[in-house]
């Protein structure tokens, strides 16, 4: 058994408690000098104008939302990028997390999207922020809820007309790094007084570049290998076609019954080729070898929902029952072809190699769900609800192999999966004096073809407000969630991403649980502060190995994990012109992991800066400059380097504003570089570094037609937890 290894990350600059306390001072500071002159002001205020600006940031007891139009240098951005500006979020290496916790939930228009891994962050990419009006963060999800999601629920708003008659809005973005990208959104509907008729349209297609450095040495005598190092360069082109088509409709059949439907469908075809250079060198006499090798896979990816809904409404106080039914199909072609060819020093031939594989997937989702909400009283009301999901799985393997002269054809054994999660819930909220309560229960019951298993689920949110009209708001929250693994990390078949790096499942892989608690202070919805402490037992994260030449990654349950923490959240109107939004992140993890031959202590903390700064002139003019700073971050295996960015963009407001034109300029200093040092590897140093295309200049023109109008509308909900699971890329 090798021995433990403990990744022990110190702070680097200035110790949390200090800065936290500073911090503080400083909120509170401005806090109390905008309360004193709004007091000194009360008396003179006869008339309040309303410009219907929305506010940035809005800051509720149990979700933070971000407000995506607000933001000028958002223009040519994709969901993915805006969450890094989302406050408690971070973003590595595609990596979501909410306050510390990965393995967040992501819902569009409450329904989930249904990719995991990378997969999910390349269709997030792919989903322009102008189709997108607000994304909202939910750290601790109340019992209606699916239980999935142990790092929380972020649901992203889709744009959506409330005018009377026809209306919509057109988007056109070109995006120039050193590649160009392009997207084209269309959103239309029709409403009358009982139906409404929607379409939205969207097509993406465009192509991004990846450099990837290894650097491996090897330390002489911790192996039986004469090597001294094996080092490579690689460089991806992929190539991203998106369209995608959605088509609704909402009736009132009678004063209380409400109907809708929906259909979506979207096709992506994803292209990359890639060349790698390696050079492994040995301890003399043996000789040095250089390999040249190239892949080229592509993935079609089609998929489709259907939605049919009934809301009945049994008075005007809110006594209603919710009627859902979804049917989810996930189809996914995947072939990869990779060759390589091994020379010596000399660039004389010794092999070459070959490898073709197919690697289809279906995935088939069906939902039901039902939801009862009865008030009590003016102040108190209870909800109850059920919901059944089934799911199927069905993959194959095959993959035709050269080495030299030799072939060998492989068929391996498919991969079939079948899921049943029955659930039912009850939660009631209830308001008295200052102080308001919510309290929920979830139980879960989860039959699948690897293991059966019931879980309970509780959660409370408590609040506290001072009076009616008080700028003050405090909140506790605390949750029991669940994490399932997604449906590719439970596939044991190796699926290669290229020459040197493969994917493997493990069908062992046990669901993660986790308890939240959250302490946090509003005021006058400008300022936020919270404090929390988040603890999961059989943690999910990525083991990463190396066998021969090959990088191995599969999925393992990390044991067990704490991290604590704290947010502030600012946001000041120093004058008409000038606004600035800011947002500290600290997470502190401590985590043990027991492999079978090896166990592995990770604890440091890590710090997310974001500021953006925003300015209004005359005559439509507005512009903004956003700056973020993340530093290092302990990992299972490695320790995440130091990263920062600067975005500015500039607007103008056109045809009697109703329109409008943007320019911005993404990462223009050119710094967002992923860089990892490898650490629990006893025979060697590991050092990785990753660049992509993320500085560009992007040119946005918009322009919406229709009278906006308020109305009210129903939101559409769907199988949140099973989409999310559905296979990443792999």
């Amino acid at each position: 058994m090798l021995p433990p290894i403990s990744i022990d990350h110190p702070e680097k600059i200035i110790h949390p408690l200090l800065v936290f306390i500073l911090m503080l001072l400083l909120l509170f500071g401005d806090v109390a000098a905008q309360d004193t002159a709004m007091n000194s002001k009360k008396n003179t205020l006869q008339t309040v104008t309303v410009t219907g600006r929305k506010a940035a940031i809005e800051r509720r007891p149990d979700r933070t939302i971000l407000n995506v139009e607000a933001f000028l240098s958002n223009a040519g951005s994709n969901a993915l990028e805006l969450l890094e500006r989302a406050p408690g979020v971070l973003v590595i290496n595609d990596i979501i997390s909410i306050k510390g916790r990965s393995q967040a939930a992501v819902y569009i228009d409450d329904k989930p999207l249904y990719l995991q891994g990378s997969a999910l962050a390349d269709y997030l990419k792919s989903l322009p922020a102008a189709s997108i009006a607000s994304i909202e963060i939910l750290p601790n999800p109340p019992a209606q809820y699916d239980a999935a999601g142990a790092g929380g629920i972020i649901v992203f708003r889709m744009k959506r007309s409330n005018a009377r008659g026809f209306s919509g809005n057109i988007v056109s973005e070109n995006i120039r790094g050193r590649k160009t990208r392009l997207m084209q959104t269309m959103n239309l509907s029709w409403r009358s007084n009982k139906l409404y008729l929607y379409t939205n349209a969207s097509n993406y297609d465009g192509a991004g570049f990846s450099q990837i450095r290894w650097q491996r040495e090897f330390i002489p005598g911790k192996t039986d290998w004469p090597i001294l190092s094996f080092n490579q360069n690689s460089y991806r082109l992929a190539e991203i076609h998106e369209p995608y088509l959605k088509l609704g409709m909402e009736w009132q059949a009678t004063p209380k019954n409400f109907f809708s439907f929906a259909a979506s469908g979207s096709l992506r075809r994803n292209n990359n080729h890639t060349q790698t250079d390696a050079r492994k060198n040995f301890i003399r006499p043996e000789e040095d070898s250089i390999i040249a090798a190239s892949s080229s896979n592509r993935r079609r990816v089609s998929n489709l929902l259907v939605h049919a809904g009934l809301r009945h409404l049994f008075d005007t106080a809110g006594h209603e029952l919710i009627l859902d039914v979804d049917y989810i199909r996930f189809n996914t072609a995947f072939n990869v072809f990779n060759t390589a060819e091994t020379s010596n020093a000399r660039y004389e031939k010794i092999s070459w190699d070959q490898l073709n594989g197919d690697l289809p997937s279906d995935i088939r989702i069906w939902s039901f769900r039902a939801d009862y909400k009865y008030p009590l009283s003016a102040k108190s009301s209870i909800e109850a609800g059920v919901k059944s999901a089934g799911t199927t799985v069905e993959t194959a393997a095959t993959y035709d192999i050269m080495l030299n002269a030799d072939h060998q054809h492989l068929n391996r054994t498919g991969f079939n999966y079948r899921e049943w999660i029955h659930a039912a819930y009850v939660n009631s909220k209830t308001r008295f004096g200052k102080f308001s309560v919510q309290a929920g229960l979830r139980a879960e019951y989860t039959n699948t073809s690897l293991r059966k298993y019931t879980n309970l689920f509780p959660s409370v949110f408590l609040g506290w407000k001072p009076t009616v009209l008080s700028k003050h708001q405090f909140q506790l929250s605390w949750s029991n969630r669940i994490s399932r693994p997604d449906y590719a990390d439970l596939n044991p078949a190796a699926a290669p991403y290229d020459r040197f790096q493969y994917r493997i499942g493990n069908p062992l892989l046990q669901p993660r649980l986790a308890d939240n608690i959250e302490l946090g202070y509003t005021f006058n919805n400008a300022y936020s502060l919270s404090v929390f402490y988040n603890r999961s037992r059989r943690d999910m994260d990525e083991l990463r190995y190396i066998k021969n030449d090959i990088y191995y990654s599969m999925p393992v349950n990390a044991g067990k994990k704490q991290s604590a923490g704290f947010t502030i959240d600012a946001t000041t109107e120093f004058c008409k012109w000038y606004t600035s939004i800011s947002n500290i992140l600290y997470t502190h993890s401590n985590g043990i992991t027991i492999l079978p031959d090896q166990t592995l202590h990770v604890r440091g903390g890590t710090w997310n800066f974001t500021t953006t700064h925003q300015f209004r002139f005359s005559k439509g003019w507005s512009g903004e400059i956003t700056g973020n700073y993340v530093s290092s971050q302990p990992a299972l295996q490695y320790i995440q380097q130091p990263s920062w960015y600067v975005h500015a963009g500039i607007g103008k407001k056109i045809l009697q504003d109703k329109g409008a034109i943007k320019l911005n300029f993404r990462d223009i200093f050119y710094t967002r570089v992923d860089q990892q040092q490898m650490l629990n590897y006893s025979y060697m140093h590991i050092n990785v570094n990753r660049r992509w295309d993320t500085r560009s200049v992007t040119l946005l023109f918009s322009y919406r037609f229709g009278k906006e109008t308020k109305a009210d509308r129903r939101k559409e909900r769907s199988a949140p937890e099973e989409r999310n699971r559905l296979p990443g890329e792999q």
